[in-house]
């Protein structure tokens, strides 16, 4: 125990790495948190890609918020993106933690190791756990159970001897001091208002619009519940659909809101109703209840809402996962994953929710 405490005390300079995208950042919010509480006094700085900067930089346990443009970095000279690691001193670290572990994180590496006086930078990187994907997605067979990503993140520092607190994702709001959310309470005879994001990157993590209409229909008949309408700017058509299809009055944010301002309409909502995306991380950040529907997207694969409420939908069928990621099609033509779940079963859902948290 000593020797670990001398070895802390030599630690005054972490940077942490992982450069996309919403999901993932926000799922490293935990190893930010145990990091700072176990180097009080580090400095402890992370980076990213700059369209991503807004989910971290209200994170008052980070001490330096780097953004780099993935163009930059791809295309810049090799004197530019020198310059460029020494005027914002990204160097000298003592520890570097890579979360992302590809040829761009790998040069980033490189440059704060050549740009550092150190003599010696201790490198942890992230097991991607590429063979669990591939049998999951081949043989339908999982070669590590029971984990989710936070876990695999604090794993890739297990050695330091970090300590799980038992706590949850963070995105901090304007003008917070402290981190303090708790699970939402749902007040006797309130009109819950429930957040939906009806999109995603991949066709095979999409409910079909139409479902997701008469889910929408369904809540505002049974419950009399406020709806809100979240998605990027890829996913307006789709919620213009939404929006002129449905029976009852419905507020449209797709494509209208920055990460930031997101966060905060999730933050009041009681409930999200969401494909497999970077919003469900967010909304159990804000520790917002969630129903979560899964497609092509298996528990297995460890992106389940991290210690917050949640009801995960899903169709039991024999060819899922079909991809880790995503496809833009079903290769088998027939979409059962999602088609089968019907919109009586997110509904229920929904119920279970609002009854568990009332």
């Amino acid at each position: 125990m000593k020797n670990q405490n001398n070895i802390d005390k030599q630690i005054n300079k972490i940077l942490i790495i992982r450069l996309s995208s919403i999901g993932d950042i926000v799922l490293s919010t935990h190893l930010i948190r145990l990091l700072r509480n176990h180097f009080p006094s580090a400095e402890l700085d992370f980076i990213c890609f700059s369209e991503y900067q807004e989910i971290l930089d209200k994170n008052k346990r980070l001490s330096k918020l780097h953004i780099i443009l993935k163009s930059y970095l791809k295309s810049s000279s090799d004197k530019e993106l020198n310059d460029f690691f020494k005027n914002n001193e990204i160097n000298n670290y003592d520890i570097i933690i890579d979360l992302h572990k590809n040829k761009y994180s790998k040069k980033i590496i490189n440059l704060s190791i050549k740009n550092s006086s150190k003599i010696s930078t201790k490198i942890y990187k992230i097991n991607k756990l590429r063979l669990h994907k591939l049998s999951l997605v081949f043989f339908k067979k999982p070669l590590k159970k029971d984990f989710q990503i936070p876990d695999i993140y604090l794993e890739t520092v297990r050695e330091i001897g970090i300590q799980d607190d038992g706590m949850g994702l963070e995105i901090w709001l304007p003008d917070e001091n402290e981190y303090l959310t708790v699970p939402k309470k749902i007040a006797e005879n309130h009109v819950p208002i429930i957040a939906i994001a009806p999109g995603a990157a991949h066709y095979t993590k999409r409910y079909p619009k139409e479902k997701f209409l008469n889910v929408m229909n369904m809540l505002s008949k049974n419950y009399g519940a406020k709806l809100i309408l979240l998605g990027g700017t890829n996913d307006t058509e789709l919620c213009e659909y939404l929006e002129k299809s449905i029976d009852a009055k419905i507020d449209n944010y797709c494509g209208k809101t920055s990460l930031a301002h997101t966060a905060e309409l999730i933050n009041n909502c009681d409930l999200l109703i969401t494909n497999d995306t970077g919003i469900m991380h967010i909304a159990a950040a804000r520790q917002v209840p969630i129903v979560a529907i899964f497609g092509s997207s298996v528990k297995e694969l460890g992106f389940t809402p991290f210690r917050v409420s949640n009801q995960i939908v899903e169709h039991q069928i024999w060819c899922r996962p079909c991809s880790h990621i995503g496809r833009e099609s079903c290769p088998l033509g027939h979409f059962k994953c999602m088609n089968e779940i019907l919109p009586s079963d997110i509904v229920n859902a929904v119920g279970t929710i609002l009854n568990r948290n009332s």
